[in-house]
């Protein structure tokens, strides 16, 4: 198993809560009568949880662009320039299910050991040790390792080929289970996933 250099503890704060904000922003604002001033709305909110203490990993982390379900963010992190796209389930199965936060990220980071495209997910539970979660895509089936609540890809080959997958997919499903044996199914839309990762490309090139 290839051992990749992922994203340290400080790092997935800085995603984890710069994204789930962004979530909870475009849940409110994508009304009819809100659509217009949903960009300055939503980068508002950012900036004002941003400045708060309990948000003090992600106080370098900035939205740089939404791209239909997928949204692109940069930061700077212990020096290291961090971009990612991240997108949340369109459904989760089992439903009344309690879970935290469901993201999936894929990443790019400059500097030394950067790396580009790195996938990680975030399942909302501890997983369940040595399991292993499967990302589907079509007729593509992926495995992944976990880490407590996350997930990443097992080979770097399939790290490439998956990301080659989504570009080409319309949804993924992402199957996992929790340390309680519970079995889970989100469905992701990739709608918007190549223009989000051509733009953190740009921001973060290797």
């Amino acid at each position: 198993m290839k051992e990749f250099t992922r994203p340290a503890g400080l790092l997935h704060k800085t995603m984890e809560f710069v994204t789930a904000m962004a979530q909870t922003a475009f849940n409110l604002l994508l009304q009819p009568r809100y659509v217009i001033t949903m960009h300055l709305r939503l980068i508002s909110m950012i900036s004002l949880l941003l400045l708060t203490g309990h948000a003090a990993a992600a106080q370098s982390a900035k939205l740089l662009e939404p791209f239909k379900d997928w949204t692109t963010f940069v930061a700077d992190v212990g020096g290291k320039k961090i971009c990612f796209a991240s997108a949340a389930p369109q459904k989760t199965l089992p439903k009344g299910v309690n879970r935290g936060s469901i993201l999936f990220y894929v990443t790019n980071w400059t500097g030394e050991g950067g790396v580009r495209g790195e996938v990680s997910i975030k399942i909302g539970y501890t997983f369940k040790p040595d399991s292993k979660p499967t990302v589907e895509i079509g007729a593509d089936k992926f495995s992944l390792f976990v880490e407590d609540d996350h997930a990443f890809v097992e080979q770097d080959q399939d790290q490439a080929r998956m990301i080659d997958a989504m570009r080409k997919g319309n949804a993924m499903i992402v199957k996992g289970l929790s340390n309680r044996g519970t079995s889970t199914e989100d469905s992701y839309s990739l709608l918007g996933l190549s223009a989000a990762l051509d733009r953190i490309a740009k921001e973060c090139p290797k």
